[in-house]
Protein backbone atom coordinates (compact mmCIF):
# COMPACT_ATOMS: atom_id res chain seq x y z
CA UNK A 1 0.00 0.00 0.00
CA UNK A 2 2.81 2.69 0.97
CA UNK A 3 4.18 1.86 -2.83
CA UNK A 4 1.00 2.23 -4.20
CA UNK A 5 0.89 5.77 -2.31
CA UNK A 6 4.14 6.79 -3.19
CA UNK A 7 3.18 6.39 -6.82
CA UNK A 8 0.59 8.23 -6.84
CA UNK A 9 1.81 11.13 -4.55
CA UNK A 10 5.08 11.53 -6.78
CA UNK A 11 3.17 11.48 -10.29
CA UNK A 12 1.14 14.52 -8.41
CA UNK A 13 4.32 16.10 -8.33
CA UNK A 14 4.99 15.79 -11.60
CA UNK A 15 2.43 17.99 -12.21
CA UNK A 16 2.31 20.91 -9.40
CA UNK A 17 4.16 20.69 -6.40
CA UNK A 18 2.76 20.78 -2.40
CA UNK A 19 2.18 23.30 -0.50
CA UNK A 20 4.39 22.64 2.31
CA UNK A 21 1.29 22.63 4.64
CA UNK A 22 -0.29 19.40 2.75
CA UNK A 23 3.37 17.24 3.72
CA UNK A 24 2.20 17.45 7.44
CA UNK A 25 -1.09 15.12 6.69
CA UNK A 26 1.85 12.18 5.91
CA UNK A 27 1.56 10.01 9.14
CA UNK A 28 5.16 9.39 10.35
CA UNK A 29 5.45 6.07 8.87
CA UNK A 30 5.52 7.56 5.38
CA UNK A 31 8.35 9.87 6.60
CA UNK A 32 10.61 8.42 3.48
CA UNK A 33 7.35 9.51 1.57
CA UNK A 34 7.40 13.13 2.94
CA UNK A 35 11.12 13.64 2.38
CA UNK A 36 10.99 12.97 -1.37
CA UNK A 37 7.84 14.87 -1.98
CA UNK A 38 9.38 17.88 0.31
CA UNK A 39 13.15 17.86 -1.88
CA UNK A 40 11.05 17.87 -4.81
CA UNK A 41 8.80 21.15 -3.36
CA UNK A 42 12.01 23.12 -2.50
CA UNK A 43 13.76 21.96 -6.28
CA UNK A 44 10.74 23.05 -7.96
CA UNK A 45 10.10 26.19 -5.78
CA UNK A 46 14.32 27.11 -6.27
CA UNK A 47 13.77 26.32 -10.07
CA UNK A 48 11.10 29.06 -10.22
CA UNK A 49 12.30 31.38 -8.02
CA UNK A 50 16.02 31.34 -10.23
CA UNK A 51 13.49 32.29 -13.45
CA UNK A 52 10.95 34.60 -12.43
CA UNK A 53 13.01 36.75 -9.58
CA UNK A 54 16.43 36.07 -9.82
CA UNK A 55 17.34 39.40 -7.53
CA UNK A 56 15.36 38.68 -5.12
CA UNK A 57 16.75 37.35 -1.18
CA UNK A 58 14.36 34.32 -1.07
CA UNK A 59 15.63 33.14 -4.05
CA UNK A 60 18.85 32.90 -2.59
CA UNK A 61 17.80 31.58 0.19
CA UNK A 62 15.88 28.89 -1.60
CA UNK A 63 18.71 28.01 -4.16
CA UNK A 64 21.60 27.43 -1.36
CA UNK A 65 18.67 25.41 0.35
CA UNK A 66 19.13 22.89 -2.41
CA UNK A 67 22.37 23.30 -2.68
CA UNK A 68 22.72 25.16 -6.42
CA UNK A 69 24.87 27.42 -5.01
CA UNK A 70 26.28 28.40 -8.65
CA UNK A 71 23.03 29.58 -8.56
CA UNK A 72 22.73 31.38 -5.21
CA UNK A 73 26.05 33.26 -5.93
CA UNK A 74 24.52 34.20 -9.30
CA UNK A 75 21.36 35.66 -7.86
CA UNK A 76 24.15 37.02 -4.93
CA UNK A 77 26.11 38.71 -7.46
CA UNK A 78 22.38 40.44 -9.21
CA UNK A 79 21.44 41.85 -6.10
CA UNK A 80 24.92 43.51 -5.37
CA UNK A 81 24.57 45.02 -9.08
CA UNK A 82 21.13 46.05 -8.73
CA UNK A 83 19.74 45.63 -5.59
CA UNK A 84 22.38 47.04 -2.85
CA UNK A 85 19.57 47.28 -0.66
CA UNK A 86 19.18 43.78 -0.25
CA UNK A 87 22.74 43.09 0.37
CA UNK A 88 22.51 42.72 4.05
CA UNK A 89 20.23 40.25 4.17
CA UNK A 90 21.32 38.09 0.86
CA UNK A 91 24.92 37.84 2.84
CA UNK A 92 22.97 37.11 5.79
CA UNK A 93 21.50 34.22 3.53
CA UNK A 94 25.05 32.83 2.37
CA UNK A 95 26.51 33.32 6.36
CA UNK A 96 23.80 30.82 7.24
CA UNK A 97 24.94 28.43 5.00
CA UNK A 98 29.12 28.53 5.60
CA UNK A 99 28.78 25.30 6.74
CA UNK A 100 28.43 23.96 3.50
CA UNK A 101 31.17 25.81 1.83
CA UNK A 102 34.07 24.97 4.19
CA UNK A 103 35.12 21.73 1.98
CA UNK A 104 37.87 21.34 -0.21
CA UNK A 105 36.58 19.85 -3.59
CA UNK A 106 37.43 21.43 -6.55
CA UNK A 107 33.92 22.98 -6.70
CA UNK A 108 34.03 24.25 -2.77
CA UNK A 109 36.79 26.02 -3.88
CA UNK A 110 35.61 27.78 -6.44
CA UNK A 111 32.73 28.62 -5.43
CA UNK A 112 34.87 30.61 -2.10
CA UNK A 113 36.73 32.32 -4.91
CA UNK A 114 33.74 33.51 -6.48
CA UNK A 115 32.01 34.36 -3.25
CA UNK A 116 35.48 36.49 -2.23
CA UNK A 117 34.83 38.29 -5.92
CA UNK A 118 31.43 39.21 -4.63
CA UNK A 119 32.39 40.07 -1.41
CA UNK A 120 34.92 42.55 -2.81
CA UNK A 121 32.35 44.13 -5.54
CA UNK A 122 29.77 44.41 -2.45
CA UNK A 123 32.38 46.87 -0.53
CA UNK A 124 32.40 49.10 -3.17
CA UNK A 125 28.82 49.62 -3.72
CA UNK A 126 28.51 51.14 0.89
CA UNK A 127 29.64 54.41 -0.33
CA UNK A 128 26.20 54.53 -2.07
CA UNK A 129 24.10 53.32 1.13
CA UNK A 130 23.02 54.72 4.30
CA UNK A 131 26.11 54.37 7.11
CA UNK A 132 23.40 52.27 9.19
CA UNK A 133 22.63 50.05 5.88
CA UNK A 134 26.38 49.70 5.10
CA UNK A 135 27.18 48.93 8.41
CA UNK A 136 24.96 45.89 8.58
CA UNK A 137 26.30 44.86 5.14
CA UNK A 138 29.84 45.18 6.14
CA UNK A 139 29.08 43.18 9.30
CA UNK A 140 27.63 40.18 7.35
CA UNK A 141 30.94 39.89 5.31
CA UNK A 142 33.31 40.45 8.45
CA UNK A 143 30.93 37.10 10.01
CA UNK A 144 31.39 35.37 6.77
CA UNK A 145 35.24 35.78 6.58
CA UNK A 146 35.64 34.74 10.40
CA UNK A 147 34.43 30.94 9.25
CA UNK A 148 36.83 30.77 6.65
CA UNK A 149 39.83 29.01 8.72
CA UNK A 150 40.39 32.09 10.58
CA UNK A 151 42.47 32.25 13.44
CA UNK A 152 41.23 33.29 17.11
CA UNK A 153 43.54 36.71 16.48
CA UNK A 154 42.35 37.64 12.90
CA UNK A 155 38.69 36.73 14.15
CA UNK A 156 39.02 39.39 17.06
CA UNK A 157 41.10 41.80 14.38
CA UNK A 158 38.28 42.22 12.22
CA UNK A 159 35.81 42.77 14.60
CA UNK A 160 37.43 45.37 16.40
CA UNK A 161 37.94 47.20 12.68
CA UNK A 162 34.96 46.59 11.85
CA UNK A 163 33.61 48.00 15.47
CA UNK A 164 35.82 51.54 14.90
CA UNK A 165 34.58 51.84 11.49
CA UNK A 166 30.80 52.20 12.05
CA UNK A 167 30.79 53.09 15.84
CA UNK A 168 27.50 53.82 17.18
CA UNK A 169 25.88 51.93 14.55
CA UNK A 170 23.40 49.06 15.95
CA UNK A 171 25.44 46.55 13.87
CA UNK A 172 28.65 47.57 15.82
CA UNK A 173 26.92 47.36 18.81
CA UNK A 174 26.51 43.56 18.16
CA UNK A 175 29.52 42.89 17.11
CA UNK A 176 30.72 44.07 20.53
CA UNK A 177 28.74 40.93 21.75
CA UNK A 178 30.84 39.04 19.13
CA UNK A 179 33.93 40.34 20.44
CA UNK A 180 32.82 39.86 24.20
CA UNK A 181 32.37 35.83 23.26
CA UNK A 182 35.66 35.67 21.13
CA UNK A 183 37.55 37.43 24.27
CA UNK A 184 36.69 34.45 27.00
CA UNK A 185 36.12 30.67 26.98
CA UNK A 186 32.90 29.87 28.19
CA UNK A 187 33.47 31.16 31.92
CA UNK A 188 31.86 33.35 34.88
CA UNK A 189 34.61 36.42 33.25
CA UNK A 190 32.65 35.99 30.17
CA UNK A 191 29.32 35.88 32.27
CA UNK A 192 30.63 39.22 33.55
CA UNK A 193 31.16 40.98 30.64
CA UNK A 194 28.00 39.85 28.66
CA UNK A 195 26.21 41.21 32.12
CA UNK A 196 27.52 44.74 32.25
CA UNK A 197 27.13 45.11 28.22
CA UNK A 198 23.23 44.31 28.90
CA UNK A 199 23.24 46.38 31.49
CA UNK A 200 25.54 49.57 29.76
CA UNK A 201 22.78 49.08 26.69
CA UNK A 202 19.56 48.24 27.95
CA UNK A 203 16.70 47.59 25.76
CA UNK A 204 18.64 47.35 22.68
CA UNK A 205 18.69 44.42 20.72
CA UNK A 206 22.47 44.26 21.57
CA UNK A 207 21.53 43.52 24.89
CA UNK A 208 18.89 41.03 23.61
CA UNK A 209 21.57 39.14 22.36
CA UNK A 210 24.09 39.46 25.43
CA UNK A 211 21.17 37.89 27.83
CA UNK A 212 20.76 35.26 24.76
CA UNK A 213 24.10 34.37 24.76
CA UNK A 214 24.75 34.37 28.88
CA UNK A 215 21.82 32.20 29.25
CA UNK A 216 23.15 30.34 26.75
CA UNK A 217 26.39 29.48 28.61
CA UNK A 218 24.26 28.08 31.15
CA UNK A 219 21.36 26.11 29.20
CA UNK A 220 24.07 24.20 27.88
CA UNK A 221 27.06 22.35 29.41
CA UNK A 222 29.54 25.01 29.16
CA UNK A 223 29.10 26.44 32.50
CA UNK A 224 29.33 22.99 34.22
CA UNK A 225 33.45 22.84 34.96
CA UNK A 226 32.47 25.99 36.89
CA UNK A 227 30.89 23.60 39.47
CA UNK A 228 30.89 19.80 40.84
CA UNK A 229 29.92 17.72 38.35
CA UNK A 230 27.01 16.40 40.67
CA UNK A 231 25.41 19.69 41.34
CA UNK A 232 22.19 20.26 41.76
CA UNK A 233 21.19 22.22 37.82
CA UNK A 234 18.95 24.82 39.95
CA UNK A 235 20.91 27.65 40.29
CA UNK A 236 22.16 27.36 36.22
CA UNK A 237 17.79 26.58 35.70
CA UNK A 238 16.84 29.54 37.52
CA UNK A 239 19.34 31.98 35.47
CA UNK A 240 18.39 30.52 32.28
CA UNK A 241 14.28 31.03 33.55
CA UNK A 242 15.27 34.63 34.47
CA UNK A 243 16.98 35.58 30.96
CA UNK A 244 14.06 34.02 29.18
CA UNK A 245 11.35 36.19 31.29
CA UNK A 246 13.26 39.07 30.19
CA UNK A 247 13.54 38.84 26.61
CA UNK A 248 10.03 38.01 26.67
CA UNK A 249 9.31 40.87 28.37
CA UNK A 250 8.29 42.98 25.55
CA UNK A 251 10.97 45.33 26.39
CA UNK A 252 12.88 44.31 23.04
CA UNK A 253 12.63 44.62 19.81
CA UNK A 254 11.90 41.15 17.61
CA UNK A 255 14.73 39.74 16.70
CA UNK A 256 16.06 35.98 16.52
CA UNK A 257 17.37 36.13 20.31
CA UNK A 258 14.17 37.28 21.80
CA UNK A 259 12.11 34.64 19.15
CA UNK A 260 14.25 31.49 20.13
CA UNK A 261 14.84 32.30 23.84
CA UNK A 262 12.17 29.91 25.12
CA UNK A 263 14.55 27.21 23.38
CA UNK A 264 16.94 27.61 25.79
CA UNK A 265 14.25 25.64 28.18
CA UNK A 266 13.59 23.09 26.13
CA UNK A 267 17.05 22.30 25.90
CA UNK A 268 18.37 23.04 29.07
CA UNK A 269 21.31 20.36 29.94
CA UNK A 270 20.84 18.26 32.76
CA UNK A 271 24.14 15.53 33.60
CA UNK A 272 22.36 12.37 34.33
CA UNK A 273 24.30 11.88 37.32
CA UNK A 274 23.10 15.39 38.63
CA UNK A 275 21.67 15.15 42.46
CA UNK A 276 18.34 17.40 41.88
CA UNK A 277 16.67 18.20 45.36
CA UNK A 278 12.98 17.54 45.64
CA UNK A 279 12.56 21.34 46.03
CA UNK A 280 14.57 21.96 42.64
CA UNK A 281 12.85 18.75 40.96
CA UNK A 282 9.51 20.71 41.96
CA UNK A 283 10.16 23.76 40.61
CA UNK A 284 11.94 22.63 37.09
CA UNK A 285 8.37 20.42 36.05
CA UNK A 286 6.53 23.60 37.27
CA UNK A 287 8.68 25.30 34.68
CA UNK A 288 8.29 22.53 31.92
CA UNK A 289 4.50 22.34 32.96
CA UNK A 290 3.85 25.94 32.78
CA UNK A 291 5.66 26.30 29.67
CA UNK A 292 3.66 23.72 27.38
CA UNK A 293 0.24 25.28 29.14
CA UNK A 294 1.31 28.33 27.66
CA UNK A 295 2.40 27.26 24.25
CA UNK A 296 -1.02 25.40 23.79
CA UNK A 297 -2.55 28.24 24.65
CA UNK A 298 -0.86 30.40 22.34
CA UNK A 299 -1.52 28.21 19.65
CA UNK A 300 -5.83 27.89 20.61
CA UNK A 301 -5.62 31.70 20.24
CA UNK A 302 -4.03 31.33 17.27
CA UNK A 303 -6.56 28.91 15.60
CA UNK A 304 -4.11 25.72 15.37
CA UNK A 305 -3.64 23.65 18.52
CA UNK A 306 -0.53 22.90 18.97
CA UNK A 307 1.96 21.00 21.99
CA UNK A 308 5.82 21.28 21.98
CA UNK A 309 6.01 17.09 21.99
CA UNK A 310 9.48 17.31 22.95
CA UNK A 311 8.93 18.93 26.20
CA UNK A 312 6.27 17.10 27.01
CA UNK A 313 7.20 13.62 25.37
CA UNK A 314 11.11 13.88 26.63
CA UNK A 315 12.13 16.42 29.41
CA UNK A 316 9.16 15.58 31.50
CA UNK A 317 9.10 12.28 31.60
CA UNK A 318 12.99 12.58 32.55
CA UNK A 319 12.15 14.70 35.48
CA UNK A 320 8.75 12.65 36.82
CA UNK A 321 10.94 9.55 36.41
CA UNK A 322 13.77 11.24 39.29
CA UNK A 323 10.19 11.13 41.40
CA UNK A 324 8.20 8.14 40.90
CA UNK A 325 5.99 6.44 38.31
CA UNK A 326 6.57 8.73 34.66
CA UNK A 327 4.10 7.05 32.83
CA UNK A 328 1.24 8.03 35.71
CA UNK A 329 2.78 11.32 35.73
CA UNK A 330 2.45 12.51 31.81
CA UNK A 331 -1.22 10.80 32.14
CA UNK A 332 -2.05 12.91 34.39
CA UNK A 333 -0.46 15.87 33.12
CA UNK A 334 -1.72 14.74 29.76
CA UNK A 335 -5.57 14.79 30.83
CA UNK A 336 -5.07 18.67 32.37
CA UNK A 337 -4.17 19.79 29.30
CA UNK A 338 -6.87 18.06 27.51
CA UNK A 339 -8.99 20.05 29.72
CA UNK A 340 -8.80 23.02 27.84
CA UNK A 341 -11.23 23.94 25.39
CA UNK A 342 -10.25 22.74 21.34
CA UNK A 343 -7.21 21.20 22.96
CA UNK A 344 -8.16 17.41 22.20
CA UNK A 345 -6.23 17.12 19.25
CA UNK A 346 -2.95 18.41 20.30
CA UNK A 347 -2.93 15.83 23.46
CA UNK A 348 -3.87 12.93 21.46
CA UNK A 349 -1.72 13.42 18.42
CA UNK A 350 0.63 13.17 21.20
CA UNK A 351 -0.31 9.98 22.79
CA UNK A 352 -1.06 7.72 19.43
CA UNK A 353 2.61 7.88 18.66
CA UNK A 354 3.59 6.93 22.12
CA UNK A 355 1.05 3.89 22.39
CA UNK A 356 2.69 2.81 18.71
CA UNK A 357 6.22 2.07 20.39
CA UNK A 358 7.01 -1.36 20.41
CA UNK A 359 8.19 -1.67 24.26
CA UNK A 360 10.70 -4.88 22.84
CA UNK A 361 8.65 -7.49 25.33
CA UNK A 362 5.22 -7.85 25.76
CA UNK A 363 2.22 -10.57 25.21
CA UNK A 364 0.20 -10.82 21.94
CA UNK A 365 -2.50 -9.69 24.58
CA UNK A 366 -0.71 -6.59 25.96
CA UNK A 367 0.48 -5.46 22.01
CA UNK A 368 -3.24 -5.83 21.04
CA UNK A 369 -4.07 -3.51 23.88
CA UNK A 370 -1.31 -1.20 22.96
CA UNK A 371 -2.49 -0.69 19.33
CA UNK A 372 -5.78 -0.61 20.49
CA UNK A 373 -5.35 2.71 22.83
CA UNK A 374 -3.10 4.17 19.73
CA UNK A 375 -5.70 3.63 17.26
CA UNK A 376 -8.65 5.17 19.89
CA UNK A 377 -6.02 8.32 20.45
CA UNK A 378 -5.52 8.83 16.69
CA UNK A 379 -9.76 8.34 16.04
CA UNK A 380 -10.24 11.20 19.22
CA UNK A 381 -7.25 13.54 17.46
CA UNK A 382 -9.33 12.85 14.34
CA UNK A 383 -12.42 14.12 15.10
CA UNK A 384 -11.49 16.73 16.88
CA UNK A 385 -11.68 18.94 13.99
CA UNK A 386 -9.76 19.58 10.43
CA UNK A 387 -6.63 21.00 11.68
CA UNK A 388 -3.35 19.78 9.60
CA UNK A 389 -2.70 17.21 13.05
CA UNK A 390 -6.07 15.86 13.18
CA UNK A 391 -6.18 15.33 9.39
CA UNK A 392 -2.82 13.38 10.15
CA UNK A 393 -4.13 11.45 12.66
CA UNK A 394 -6.87 10.02 11.14
CA UNK A 395 -4.27 9.14 7.90
CA UNK A 396 -2.07 7.43 10.65
CA UNK A 397 -4.39 4.90 11.99
CA UNK A 398 -4.62 3.01 8.70
CA UNK A 399 -0.82 2.64 9.33
CA UNK A 400 -1.45 0.32 12.10
CA UNK A 401 -4.05 -1.13 10.78
CA UNK A 402 -1.99 -2.70 7.91
CA UNK A 403 0.95 -3.71 9.63
CA UNK A 404 -0.90 -5.90 11.56
CA UNK A 405 -2.19 -7.89 8.25
CA UNK A 406 -5.50 -5.61 8.68
CA UNK A 407 -5.69 -4.55 4.94
CA UNK A 408 -9.50 -4.41 4.60
CA UNK A 409 -9.32 -1.90 7.51
CA UNK A 410 -6.35 0.16 6.16
CA UNK A 411 -8.17 0.58 2.87
CA UNK A 412 -11.24 1.37 4.43
CA UNK A 413 -9.36 4.32 6.50
CA UNK A 414 -7.52 5.50 3.46
CA UNK A 415 -10.62 5.94 1.85
CA UNK A 416 -12.32 7.88 4.86
CA UNK A 417 -9.30 9.92 4.88
CA UNK A 418 -9.80 10.70 0.89
CA UNK A 419 -13.51 10.97 0.97
CA UNK A 420 -13.01 13.30 4.19
CA UNK A 421 -10.20 15.40 2.90
CA UNK A 422 -10.63 15.12 -0.99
Amino acid sequence: MKHVLALVLLSSLSQEPPARAWLADLPPQDFQIASMLGDGYRLATAAERKKNAPGEVDTVRALAGVDDFAGALESLRLIVDQHPDRMAAAFDVIEDHSHDLRGDTAQTIQYRESLAQIMGEARQRLLSLPHEDAARVEYALVEIENWRRSSEHDVSRRLRAFINGYSGTKAALLAEVDLIIQAYRPSPEMIDALDAFAARHPGTTAAAKAIYQRAFQYSSANMIDSEAQDADPIGRFDHVIGAVRELESGRYAESEWARDAPGLIAEFHIPDDARISRDSLARMIDTYEASARNQLDRALAAGEPHINGYVIMSRLPDLYSRRGDPVAQLEAFLATLERSPGAKAAVRILQGPRYLQNPGSETTEQRQARLAKAKEAFRAAAEAGAFARSRRALATIAAPEFNEGDCEAALRTVRGYLDRYP
